[in-house]
Order: structure tokens, then C-alpha cells, then sequence
């Protein structure tokens, strides 16, 4: 099928050419509605507001090194329906040597306060033990896998 190199208007609906495939689209003068997931990054931008961030420097936490920073997000009364301001603030301690995050707290009016914290961090090798397989190990045969056929 050779693809298809006009466009026409006819009343409230216009038709194009996709120009990769060369099939007819059909648009009409409303967009289509966003999916569910547009939709939450719609919403995610529209709570950024006001950003800003702070260097909390560096401590020990949990015997470890880690740096730190503080996220105040500030979403202005009416954005999201929110009669005053609200301020979310997310504070996050993070190792280099692990690359990971040790400790981060997020502070948030709508769903309170939520603490990630990793404890007794142990930086030794495992034993070894905890990868052998028992003496006692046998495999065995499982069920038999049901064939479905379907009705002659």
C-alpha cells in the first residue's frame, strides 16, 4: 500500500499523514484525554513549585562517611487545589563508599513523616558456610507438567 501523501479538513476533524508508516490518523479538534501515567507526571510537575536544595556536608552515620542533602520543595496555595503553601522537605544521606543511601527522611504535611534508615551495616565478607550446599541436599523430581490439549 503506498503511503499516503495528503492531508484533508473536513468539519471539526482533520486527517494527516503518519510520516513514517504512511497510514491515515484520524485528529479531532480535542486532544485525547492523557493516560493514567501522563497524568501523575502532569501532577508530579506541578508540585515541584518552589526548589531548593542545601549542602548539609559530611559526617559519620552508622560507622560509615556520608554527605548530605536537604530538598525543600515549596508548592504555592492553589497549585494542586491546596489552600496555603505546602512544604515538603527530603533530607538524604548518602555513603560514597557503598554508593548508596544510608539514612533519608522526607517530611510532607499530606502523608507525614517517612524515615529510611540503614542499620547495623556490616562491611566484613559473609561467612562462608552460608554458601555451601548442606550435606544432606538431593534433588529430586517434581510434578509432572500438565499438558493442556485443546478439545478434538
Amino acid at each position: 500500500m503506498p503511503p499516503i501523501r495528503r492531508s484533508e479538513t473536513r468539519g471539526a476533524n482533520s486527517h494527516c499523514t503518519c510520516p513514517f508508516a504512511g497510514y491515515l490518523a484520524q485528529h479531532t479538534s480535542a486532544p485525547p484525554p492523557l493516560p493514567p501515567m501522563a497524568r501523575r507526571k502532569v501532577l508530579a510537575r506541578a508540585e515541584q513549585g518552589q526548589v531548593s536544595k542545601e549542602d548539609l556536608g559530611s559526617r559519620t552515620m552508622e560507622g560509615l562517611f556520608v554527605t548530605g542533602v536537604r530538598t525543600t520543595r515549596t508548592i504555592p496555595a492553589g497549585q494542586i487545589g491546596n489552600e496555603k503553601p505546602i512544604t515538603v522537605i527530603t533530607e538524604v544521606w548518602t555513603s560514597p563508599d557503598l554508593k548508596t543511601i544510608v539514612y533519608s527522611k522526607r517530611s510532607d504535611p499530606r502523608m507525614g513523616e517517612q524515615i529510611f534508615q540503614l542499620t547495623d551495616i556490616t562491611r566484613t565478607e559473609p561467612d562462608g558456610s552460608l554458601f555451601t550446599v548442606p550435606a544432606d541436599f538431593k534433588i529430586v523430581e517434581g510434578p509432572k507438567p500438565i499438558v493442556y490439549r485443546p478439545n478434538q
